[in-house]
This record gives C-alpha cells, structure tokens and sequence, in this order.
C-alpha cells in the first residue's frame, strides 16, 4: 500500500533528523574534548 503523505511525513522526519544530526554532531565532539 502507497501511501504518499506517510511517505512525506517518513522523508522529511529523516531529513531533520540528518541535519539536526550533523549539526550538533561537530559540537558534541568539541563538548568531549573538553572533557576529556
């Protein structure tokens, strides 16, 4: 079953996720190294 809007909503919850994701990866990095 094809559902588009389902299909939309899945696509643009993995976009956000992605860049959100690479976003704050960069900053956690630099946060752990403080740390360390």
């Amino acid at each position: 079953m094809y559902d588009p809007m389902y299909n939309l909503s899945t696509f643009l919850l993995n976009h956000i996720r992605v860049k959100f994701r690479d976003s704050t990866l960069p900053i956690y990095m630099n946060t752990s190294q403080l740390l360390l």
